[in-house]
């Protein structure tokens, strides 16, 4: 800001190009999120606009009444810029944490999601494996019954009913055709 002060002095610049300045430091400062930084840059700047730009030189006091708007309207901007650009920073912050808060939540669900799909997947490979169990338990029962009972292996079966009848001499059935039941047919 001296450095500033004392090229903007020794140049003979008037008191827009030094204001203009001085605004572009307050800003940087800003955006670099030195909000208390830029609010004492801005103080010492209206001093140092006063001081060495303004008539009476090397007094802070102002004669010409354009010369205080010119100040006022500087401490304004400057303040104004330093506000917004804190309050940005500070919604940026927080924006951060809620993204960081979002993407821990997102993986945290994708970690259950994937558990839920696993414990679905052992589930459907244990019901298969129950499944054919049950398929092959039935089959050796079918198997068993049909050896116990001999010819009779199904006995909701018309013919095999008329059968096991005709080995036990209850029926007059000899033969068993696929479409319907011939007595006496040899």
């Amino acid at each position: 800001m001296a450095l500033l002060t004392f090229v903007c002095f020794r140049l003979q610049a008037g008191l827009a190009i030094a204001s203009l300045l001085y605004l572009t430091v307050v800003v940087l400062l800003s955006v670099s999120d030195a909000f208390g930084a830029s609010l004492f840059v801005s103080i010492i700047a209206v001093l140092c606009l006063d001081y060495f730009f303004t008539q009476p030189l090397f007094s802070l006091q102002m004669d010409d009444p354009l010369n205080i708007v010119a100040v006022i309207v500087f401490l304004g901007t400057a303040l104004l810029i330093s506000r917004v650009m804190s309050q940005r920073k500070r919604a940026e912050a927080a924006l951060q944490k809620l993204l960081g808060e979002l993407e821990s939540k997102v993986q945290e669900r994708t970690a259950e999601l994937a558990r839920a799909n696993d414990e679905l997947r052992g589930e459907m490979r244990e019901r298969q494996r129950a499944e054919e169990a049950l398929q092959k338990a039935q089959a050796e029962l079918a198997h068993v019954q049909g050896r116990q009972s001999g010819e009779r292996s199904d006995p909701a079966d018309p013919c095999t009913r008329e059968k096991d009848r005709a080995a036990d001499g209850s029926a007059g059935y000899q033969r068993c055709h696929p479409r319907g039941y011939f007595p006496g047919a040899a």
